[in-house]
């Protein structure tokens, strides 16, 4: 999933442009109930914006904020409350009606999940924070060495059941997420005009892991990369500098949604799903909002000289080599941990 397949055209850019649907494109569809506000616009309608030569009249999607502001969106998410299999031969047949494409399908396992997907996840399943709790290393360490008392860790580990974020090395390290898996299709191509190169993808991903019922998540976008036109031979001239730094570009990258493409999936969606698609700019949009962490009391950590306390406290010495002292001490906060280093 995290690995694009790329098909190489060697294509005209006006050909390329036609071969990705930017323009002629038929009446502009229109935001629904539930999505985050967008519209379709000229790539040119963007201010301050670079726009290769020749695609200033492409239709782009648009973000809409207030005051009438339009941001150009750099991808385009789509949750469709319909089975996977059912969305990904719409949107497949949707796609093949516009020209060759790579295509790729898998199954994967869930610790593969797109990063992007993991707060929405973690926000719904309530047993898969906790197993990710229950899996601490750090803290069993930290009572082996004195650092903690049990009851503190145990504190910390409710805490870490509210985290919804957790790194892929952590999802990795449980079984729950390599033995479940979830269904994915790719398609992209890719084509070229001298030094211009323009790369499509669509992602279409099995979701149901997460809302408990068939779910399915897609992802459009575009990368661009043109010559830049300010790197011209006397811009580096006068950008030139015997102290270095400067220097101007000579390629620049936008990430961009084609107007045609995003209508033609988000069609096909709504399609074999009526009224069940929402689209976003992010899939934070569907996580649920974080469950309440409890409060932990912090400890504070005091370095002492060597050889204080005079009386060497009992228990074990730490990886440091202060001594560290038995939990049973009254006030828990033994020799080094201790404001006064005399509680032992």
């Amino acid at each position: 999933m995290r690995h694009a397949v790329r098909s190489i055209v060697n294509l005209p850019l006006r050909v390329g442009v036609l071969l990705f649907g930017i323009a002629g494109a038929p009446a502009a569809p229109a935001a629904t109930p539930g999505d985050e506000p967008w519209q379709l616009a000229a790539a040119a309608s963007a201010p301050g914006t670079s726009v290769p030569a020749g695609l200033g009249e492409e239709s782009l999607l648009f973000w809409s904020r207030l005051e009438g502001l339009r941001v150009p969106a750099e991808s385009a998410h789509l949750l469709v409350q319909a089975p996977y299999a059912t969305v990904k031969a719409a949107v497949s047949a949707s796609l093949r009606g516009q020209g060759p494409w790579q295509e790729r399908e898998a199954r994967e396992p869930l610790s593969e999940l797109p990063e992007d997907w993991a707060p929405v996840l973690l926000s719904r399943r309530a047993d898969l924070r906790a197993a990710l709790a229950a899996h601490a290393p750090e803290l069993e360490a930290a009572v082996a060495a004195g650092a903690l008392t049990a009851e503190e860790a145990r504190q910390r580990q409710q805490q870490a059941r509210g985290r919804v974020d957790a790194s892929p090395a952590q999802w990795r390290a449980l079984a729950v997420f390599g033995t479940t898996g979830y269904d994915s299709y790719f398609a992209g191509r890719e084509a070229r005009a001298g030094r211009a190169v323009t790369q499509l993808r669509v992602f279409v991903f099995d979701v149901s892991a997460a809302f408990g019922r068939p779910a399915t998540a897609l992802r459009v976008e575009r990368t661009d990369t043109f010559p830049n036109p300010d790197a011209r031979w006397i811009r580096p001239l006068r950008d030139f500098s015997v102290m270095g730094g400067g220097s101007t570009p000579r390629q620049l990258t936008r990430q961009v949604v084609p107007g045609s493409v995003f209508a033609a999936v988000r069609d096909a969606a709504l399609a074999v799903a009526p009224g069940a698609v929402q689209v976003a700019a992010s899939p934070q949009r569907w996580a649920l909002p974080a469950p309440p962490r409890p409060a932990v009391p912090s400890i504070t950590f005091k370095a002492v000289a060597p050889g204080w306390p005079r009386h060497p406290c009992p228990g074990t010495r730490s990886a440091a080599g202060w001594p560290s002292c038995r939990p049973a001490c009254a006030t828990r906060r033994t020799c080094c941990r201790c404001p006064t280093a005399t509680c032992c």
